[in-house]
C-alpha cells in the first residue's frame, strides 16, 4: 500500500488487488462495509497516519473510496470534524422529512460545533442509516471494468422501460446508475443481484452520483440499458 499526504487534513492511500488479497478481502467487502471491510479501513487509517506522520484531531473522518481499473482502490480520507457529519446529513436531508426527527435542530447543533446528547446521537445515527437504506432501495450504482461487461449485463437485464439508467465513465471504469422508478422492488432487487455477476456494487452508491456527474463523462444520460441492448 502507498500513502501520501494531500494537505494537513487529508491523506490518500493506494491499495492494489494484491494488498486486499493479502488481507483476505475483496472489493465487495470494502463497498459493503462488512466487518472485515470496516476493520481493514480502520487499519488503513491508522497505518496511513503512522506512515505520513501526524494526527487527525476531529472525531469524524470523511472517506472517499474509488475503485481502480486493476480492481484495486484509492481511498482518500480527511479530518473534516463536525462538517463531515453535517455534509452527510445535508446530503440525505430530503429523505428524512418524514422521519419524525427535528433535523433542523440536529444540523444547527452540529454546525455550531456542539455535541448532541448521547440518546440523540444514537437516534440520529439510526435515522441516517434508515434513510440511506431507503435511498439505496431506489438508486444503485455498479462499477464495471470493461464496456463489454456493461453490454453483457444490459443484454441479460430486464424491465429497462420501467426504470431509469445512466452510464458514466471515470478513470477508465464504467459506472452504471440504476433508478427504480416504476419497476417493482422485488424485480429491482433481482436485477441488482444479476448485476453483481458482471460488476462490483457500490454500497450507498447514490452518494456517488453527484460526483460522477461532476467529474465523470456521461456516456448515456438516459435509458442506458435499452440503448446498450441495441449495441449488443
Amino acid at each position: 500500500m502507498e500513502y501520501r499526504r494531500i494537505n494537513n487534513n487529508a491523506v490518500q492511500c493506494i491499495i492494489t488487488k494484491e494488498d486486499m488479497e493479502g488481507y483476505g478481502l475483496t472489493i465487495v467487502d470494502i463497498f459493503e462495509r462488512n466487518e472485515k471491510g470496516e476493520k481493514f479501513l480502520r487499519d488503513v487509517v491508522q497505518e496511513a497516519l503512522e506512515e505520513v506522520g501526524g494526527e487527525m484531531s476531529g472525531g469524524n473522518i470523511a472517506m472517499q473510496i474509488s475503485p481502480t481499473q486493476d480492481k484495486g482502490l484509492v481511498i482518500t480520507f480527511s479530518d473534516a470534524g463536525p462538517s463531515a457529519m453535517l455534509d452527510m446529513l445535508e446530503h440525505i436531508k430530503s429523505a428524512l422529512v418524514n422521519s419524525g426527527m427535528d433535523m433542523e435542530k440536529v444540523l444547527e447543533q452540529i454546525q455550531q460545533g456542539g455535541e448532541l446528547p448521547e440518546a440523540e446521537q444514537e437516534n440520529a445515527r439510526e435515522t441516517v442509516v434508515k434513510a440511506m437504506d431507503r435511498a439505496e432501495a431506489q438508486t444503485r450504482v455498479f462499477v464495471f471494468y470493461a464496456l463489454s461487461d456493461v453490454i453483457s449485463f444490459a443484454n441479460a437485464a430486464f424491465g429497462e422501460k420501467k426504470m431509469g439508467s445512466k452510464l458514466y465513465k471515470l478513470n477508465d471504469l464504467y459506472y452504471l446508475v440504476l433508478m427504480k422508478k416504476r419497476i417493482s422492488q422485488k424485480d429491482f432487487d433481482k436485477l441488482s443481484c444479476q448485476a453483481v455477476e458482471f460488476a462490483d456494487p457500490i454500497r450507498y452508491g447514490f452518494k456517488q452520483v453527484d460526483y460522477l456527474e461532476e467529474h465523470g463523462e456521461c456516456l448515456i444520460p438516459a435509458q442506458a440499458i435499452g440503448k446498450l441492448k441495441k449495441i449488443g
